[in-house]
């Protein structure tokens, strides 16, 4: 794994020295979990690393990113929550549809880097890769972008044949261009 994201960040290290734009990122996460989950309620939590920008054609824009990301849930009766913490490789295409207004739309890869339901590490529970679709809309001023986010996991997070168990989330963004 350690091999995977030093390649990847290699990679995006490379495309770097291309890209037209690069940049910070933060965001607030609402994370929740669907699929065989029973009475379970969102948590709040967040992101943060950087993204690069490349311009395809016309308005539409094509924006990488390498972010790490917490995400889980929570009992509904009870003071557990499910934290599962993982590096999230966002490609997502912007569409233009006002001069600094663009719907968004793309797929995720994460990997994994730590589960904990309380305090108790239950990482050998968890699949340690996951990837969905992200769609959304934001706003671009200048070097400062808003966006939010909603991230559909297509792939069963749970390790066992027991449950099929799959990542929703809801990020507000801001990004800071350089």
């Amino acid at each position: 794994m350690k091999k995977l994201i030093l390649i990847s960040s290699f990679f995006l290290f490379a495309l770097g020295l291309n890209a037209q734009s690069f940049g910070a990122r933060v965001g607030a996460n609402v994370a929740n979990l669907t699929g065989d989950v029973e009475e379970n309620a969102t948590i709040l939590s967040w992101q943060f690393g950087g993204y690069l920008e490349f311009n395809v054609f016309g308005s539409t824009d094509l924006n990488i990113g390498v972010l790490y990301s917490k995400k889980g849930a929570s009992q509904e009766n009870g003071p557990e929550e499910l934290k599962l913490s993982y590096i999230d490789i966002p490609i997502m295409l912007r569409f233009g549809i006002l001069p600094s207004v663009f719907a968004q739309g793309g797929v995720y890869g994460s990997f994994m880097t730590s589960a904990f339901n309380g305090d108790n590490d239950v990482s050998d529970i968890y699949n340690s890769g996951d990837f969905g679709v992200q769609f959304g809309a934001g706003v671009k001023l200048s070097n400062i972008t808003i966006d939010a986010r909603y991230s559909i996991g297509m792939s069963d997070i749970e390790g066992t044949e027991f449950a099929d168990i799959k990542n929703s989330v809801l990020t507000i963004g801001l990004e800071y261009g350089f």
